[in-house]
């Protein structure tokens, strides 16, 4: 897989938009409407996700944007969907929606409704976990499609770092994570030969303005780091928002990178020595030389100065900000 460092960042002034099927509330190619009728079920599912922030209170929520995906086959259909929810610290989430007409094998547990159209039962899935729907969404990053959300005048774009085309022969979703949800996919090149796998993390908790995972990663892996992967791409969104500049906001949805098999999450590990019993200050030690080898190399790669206290300030506002919030939801902390 070759991977280009000088392509420029798209924007959405450029490319030509991939329209979505229709209008507001996600009517598909067979003419089924879902839209509002879908939130009922989201505030059953959403609860008892890892990634919903809002434990112990009941969630109110609004789509305040769909955006379709270009459909990867005839069985299934996908939209990104754009959830506020209203209640106390207000938060915006991606919830990715596939649906099918008969349901997928296996995806029991990824169920989120079953839902009654005029031309018979459709199963909503969540849909990093249904292949039809992740093939979707790396095909519109690595493809640098672009897709018009059909409420609000938002949009999606992709950009791509890699120049060789992406086999894709299956996907997984890795367990574990907190905030987010990413995605595995194994590839293949053109010829057959075996291609290092990708894995896109979907951002579930989406804000205005760049994604530190995004600019941090991608000047990594463009500054050919050795402990970081290479970049594939991004997916940038636009999105009404009243209180951003203008009245929109613009913010990461996605980031796909390679992924490095048999390579451990410091946290994951951390965890499991913990649940073992397991010393684990050497490997505490060795997560520390790497994290100071990416800090000198980001250093090297991007603007830097020296912080300000009003900057230590707003860190530590958004620390004690964000330990409030979470010793109100679990009082024992």
């Amino acid at each position: 897989m070759d991977y280009q460092s000088t392509r420029p960042e798209r924007t959405f002034s450029t490319g030509e938009a991939i329209r979505p099927p229709c209008s507001w509330r996600h009517c598909d190619r067979r003419g089924t409407v879902i839209g509002t009728d879908l939130l009922p079920h989201l505030e059953t599912w959403i609860v008892a996700q890892r990634w919903f922030a809002g434990k112990g209170r009941k969630p109110q929520l609004e789509v305040i944007g769909a955006m379709p995906l270009i459909p990867v086959t005839d069985e299934s259909e996908a939209t990104i969907y754009l959830v506020l929810d209203r209640a106390e610290n207000p938060l915006l989430y991606q919830v990715p929606i596939s649906e099918r007409r008969v349901p997928l094998p296996g995806a029991e547990s990824a169920l989120v409704a079953e839902v009654t159209s005029p031309d018979g039962p459709r199963y909503l899935y969540d849909g990093p976990r249904d292949p039809d729907c992740a093939l979707a969404i790396l095909r519109l990053i690595t493809h640098e499609g672009e897709v018009l959300a059909v409420e609000g005048g938002g949009r999606a774009i992709g950009h791509s770092s890699v120049d060789e085309p992406i086999e894709v022969s299956s996907s997984r979703v890795l367990g574990g994570e907190q905030s987010n949800t990413s995605i595995v996919y194994e590839t293949a090149r053109h010829d057959g030969r075996a291609s290092s796998p990708i894995v896109c993390k979907i951002f579930r908790t989406i804000h205005d303005g760049e994604n530190p995972d995004v600019a941090l990663t991608t000047a990594l892996g463009l500054a050919g780091s050795a402990v970081a992967p290479r970049p594939v791409g991004s997916l940038l969104a636009r999105w009404a928002d009243t209180g951003a500049n203008e009245g929109v906001a613009e913010g990461h949805l996605a980031f796909a990178e390679e992924f490095l098999p048999g390579a451990e999450d410091g946290w994951r590990e951390a965890l499991e020595a913990a649940a073992n019993g397991q010393e684990f200050s050497v490997r505490a030690r060795e997560l520390g030389r790497i994290t100071a080898d990416m800090h000198a190399t980001l250093a090297a790669t991007l603007p830097s100065r020296a912080a300000t206290p009003a900057d230590i300030a707003v860190v530590l506002a958004s620390m004690n900000e964000r330990f409030d919030s979470a010793a109100s939801a679990v009082p024992s902390l």
